[in-house]
């Protein structure tokens, strides 16, 4: 049973039109021109040539003296006597391997008959890609000088080279065969998603079985692995014409980078789930729960794999194979689009080994795990303010339940746009009510988080008439910006340690862990840009992050004084909220922040 891929035919027989030939027939017959080789299997010409016996005695150690008397047609390349490590392998290589490790590297289906200018990839038995170049006046194979070519078989075409193929793994073959470093941890990671199955269509049937079964005298098996699509790491690592860079963490760099992604990914046994419409003004949890199950590991391994896998082909990416592109130097783009700053550092700060060629790009063995938390598995979180799926729960604004959105431009003197701000308008029902919205915070990991509210200045939106007398005692009669403060307060509802949620009402936060108030007041009244505002911070005991239909609430409420309303409280303070943004900045990023102030 050979643990193959399909053989790409129909690429390698488009791929083959870039040569002299020019009948399609060409490229599955032998040129026998009345030569006596010409009537002579591959296997008999290779074998009866004194500067290919060693040669002859691989073939015949991996079982393909035979293979190469059949009538499928093959070209080979075959190495010359001294030109390769004869001895080590006829000793220390095992015959399956010595098949797909050199042999294979070796033939390739098809027809590569060499004249003219040639340029162009064979992909060969192992789904290996090897150069085949040259002019009339001299052929390379993978870079080894072609000594004698077009030697005609009645069973294929043989050339013989000065030296070998050298076989690299991919990096997907790599993480099952790597050894001197520790890296178990990947490598049953990648096991245990992997399947293995049977391609009947590429196999090639052999006889009926005693019970009825089909049997096949030669099986290709299809490789595939669930981790590598395009819902996870969204690479193929075993696609030979691919060009990824992998970070592959040694056991104690996996363990630590595990044990600290997990204090992130902690989860109550089961969550009670919220209604859609909670009874307002005080929602409460269902008796319905989310339970949950491996979710915090599955969620720890995915941080770890989707940030240490780049596509070197991506426009970021492009320095790590050519350093003085600096374009983009130092950051990185994950084959999920995710975008990491300290790409040096990632790649270069913590090698355990030097970088390791392979088929289809490079490995690169580390002993600690670069990720800055609030660019991987920890990032922040902003809140679904105007998402039609994550509406939030209102109260006492105009217009019923649902809130109005609206965008401020920003023009320069002459008219031009510079920038847009949307903003969610809470306008009050009445002048003499404050409005109140609950948000759903979705991907809240079990961390701190410092929340900031953004909110568009007053005076960006409302004008007010302005009267003034001139010299003369005439009233002049302007329209101006009417600033006003905002004055509210953020209330912050979530599970406990055990998944319950109580009742979500204004006590105080000192009688409840799990529910914070904060009371805000912004001062600077004159504002011309959104205005982000600190309101306080909060430690969630378990993550939310993968649930469906459960989440943490935030309520805020406007605090201006209703029974002043024609008062300075009125004329200060507006109780019309325009919310910008609400952000969630794990306390990490805000540290990382200030070292650098």
């Amino acid at each position: 049973m050979k643990r193959n891929k399909i053989i790409y035919g129909m690429i390698a027989a488009t791929t083959l039109f870039a040569a002299s030939c020019t009948d399609f027939d060409d490229y599955n017959e032998a040129y026998t021109d009345n030569n006596p080789q010409g009537s002579l299997t591959l296997w008999d010409n290779i074998s009866s040539k004194e500067n290919l016996s060693q040669f002859a005695e691989i073939l015949k150690k991996a079982g393909y003296d035979s293979e190469l008397q059949n009538t499928r047609f093959y070209t080979v390349w075959a190495p010359e006597n001294g030109t390769f490590n004869y001895d080590s392998l006829m000793n220390q290589v095992s015959a399956d391997a010595l098949t797909k490790r050199f042999v294979n590297s070796h033939i390739a289906n098809y027809n590569y008959s060499l004249s003219g200018d040639v340029q162009m990839n064979v992909h060969t038995l192992n789904d290996k890609s090897f150069d085949l170049a040259g002019t009339g006046a001299g052929y390379t194979y993978d870079g080894k000088q072609i000594v004698e070519c077009n030697i005609p078989n009645k069973n294929g075409l043989l050339h013989t080279i000065s030296g070998y193929a050298l076989f690299l793994p991919n990096i997907y073959e790599n993480i099952f065969e790597m050894t001197g470093y520790q890296t178990d941890s990947i490598r049953n990671i990648f096991r245990k998603y992997e399947t293995v199955e049977l391609d009947r269509e590429q196999s090639i049937e052999g006889a009926i079985d005693e019970d009825g079964n089909q049997t096949y005298s030669d099986s290709v098996m299809v490789v595939s692995n669930t981790l590598t699509g395009a819902d996870y790491l969204h690479a193929n690592l075993s696609e030979e014409d691919s060009n990824y860079t992998m970070l592959i963490p040694t056991d104690d760099a996996y363990i630590k980078a595990y044990d600290e992604i997990k204090k992130c990914y902690n989860y109550a046994p089961a969550v009670q789930t919220w209604m859609p419409t909670p009874n307002l003004p005080n929602p409460t949890a269902t008796s319905e729960e989310t339970v949950v199950t491996g979710l915090g590991d599955s969620l720890v391994v995915r941080s770890i794999l989707t940030n240490s896998v780049f596509n070197n082909n991506q426009r970021y990416n492009r320095w790590i194979e050519n350093p003085a592109n600096v374009q983009y130097y130092d950051t990185l783009c994950t084959t999920r689009y995710d975008l990491l700053s300290n790409g040096e550092e990632l790649l270069n700060g913590h090698l355990a080994g030097p970088v390791e060629k392979m088929s289809n790009g490079y490995v690169r063995v580390v002993d600690e795990l670069a990720f800055r938390p609030w660019e991987t598995y920890n990032p922040i979180l902003s809140v679904p303010i105007f998402s039609s799926s994550y509406r939030p729960l209102t109260l006492n604004i105009r217009g019923g339940s649902d809130p109005s959105s609206d965008v401020y431009r920003v023009t320069d003197e002459d008219g031009k746009y510079l920038y847009s701000a949307s903003y969610l308008d809470l306008i009050p029902s009445t002048d003499q009510v404050n409005p109140s919205a609950f948000f759903y915070v979705r991907g809240v990991r079990s961390t701190t988080y410092n929340i900031y509210v953004s909110m568009l200045p007053s005076g960006l939106v409302d004008t007010k008439t302005v009267e003034t007398e001139d010299e003369n005692g005439n009233t002049i009669t302007t329209i101006e910006p009417y600033y006003r403060a905002y004055k509210f307060h953020v209330e912050m509802h979530y599970a406990d340690a055990d998944g319950n949620v109580p009742a979500f009402h204004s006590t105080s936060s000192t009688s409840r862990p799990n529910f914070k108030s904060s009371t805000i007041t912004t001062e600077d009244i004159y504002k011309t840009e959104p205005d982000t505002v600190y309101v306080g911070q909060v430690t969630f005991p378990v993550a939310y992050e993968g649930l469906e239909n459960s989440y943490p609430l935030l309520k805020i409420t406007s605090d201006r004084l209703t029974f002043d309303w024609t008062g300075t409280e009125h004329t200060r303070y507006d109780n019309r909220l325009r919310i910008n943004a609400i952000l969630f900045v794990p306390v990490e990023y805000d540290e990382y922040l200030k070292k650098d102030e």
